[in-house]
């Protein structure tokens, strides 16, 4: 998976996560779209916001914030629903604020619940409303659903699906989306990546990706072994809180 090229930094171990048990739900309204834009070309930035399901919380910033007060052990079905809802959140804050800085402008890409229209969905496979989910062609559907830390990237109607057959998945979605946009992401920091600018938004073939690998991370004993922009880059909380909780581009694992 291109996204893991950046693993290169460290050693190869750690283990996958995954959550389960059903979900909190979002009524959708079925999709009566707008022409779509064929994949392989470009449509316009401005036009898209970014979309989440973020119950049980009452705002996706709500739900990106929540990390330090969820138990990121709890199997229950509400538990995995805060996770995958906090993670999502994050993800989606991400890739607002990539999307943001290529096209130089604060305005493009906010956050809003799912509805009709041009948006950049990001969700788990089991979060995607019927109406997105018949989208999904067979074969990605099957990808999805058989393992951990899968994702794909999908054209429907006016939207883009970035889907995961689980939350880390999900955030794999959003950087691989990422980096088909041009975004390169080269090293730690703001200073070590690259963001091109540009006010369009390159339309995706549909494609699914899976694991190489079972195991696979980069793997820390403590977490004041790195850096600021290291733990930023993984994505990980601040060292108050429960480990594991969400993973970033480098998949890094801490106890």
């Amino acid at each position: 998976m291109r996204l893991l090229a950046l693993v290169a930094m460290g050693a190869l171990v750690a283990s996958a996560q995954d959550s389960t048990g059903p979900l909190h739900r979002r009524t959708v309204e079925r999709l009566s779209a707008p022409p779509a834009v064929p994949a392989g070309e470009t449509a316009d930035l401005s036009a898209y916001s970014v979309a989440l399901d973020w119950a049980p919380f009452a705002s996706a910033d709500e739900a990106a914030l929540a990390e330090a007060a969820i138990d990121w052990f709890d199997l229950t079905p509400g538990g995995a629903a805060r996770q995958d809802a906090c993670t999502l959140a994050f993800a989606a804050g991400e890739l607002r604020q990539y999307l943001r800085r290529m096209s130089r402008c604060e305005d493009v890409a906010p956050i809003r619940p799912l509805a009709a229209g041009p948006q950049i969905v990001v969700s788990t496979l089991a979060r995607l409303p019927k109406a997105l989910a018949a989208c999904l062609p067979a074969t990605i559907r099957e990808t999805l659903r058989g393992g951990p830390q899968r994702f794909a990237v999908v054209p429907a109607g006016a939207a883009v699906l970035l889907v995961g057959s689980d939350r880390v998945g999900t955030l794999y979605a959003v950087y691989d989306f990422l980096e088909a946009q041009g975004v390169r992401f080269v090293g730690l920091g703001p200073g070590s990546e690259h963001v091109p600018e540009t006010r369009r938004l390159r339309i995706p073939t549909a494609y699914a990706e899976k694991p190489g690998f079972g195991l696979r991370s980069l793997y820390g004993y403590r977490k004041n072994r790195g850096t600021e922009e290291f733990v930023a880059a993984c994505a990980h909380p601040p060292p108050s809180s429960r480990p594991p909780t969400r993973t970033g581009r480098l998949n890094f694992t801490t106890w």
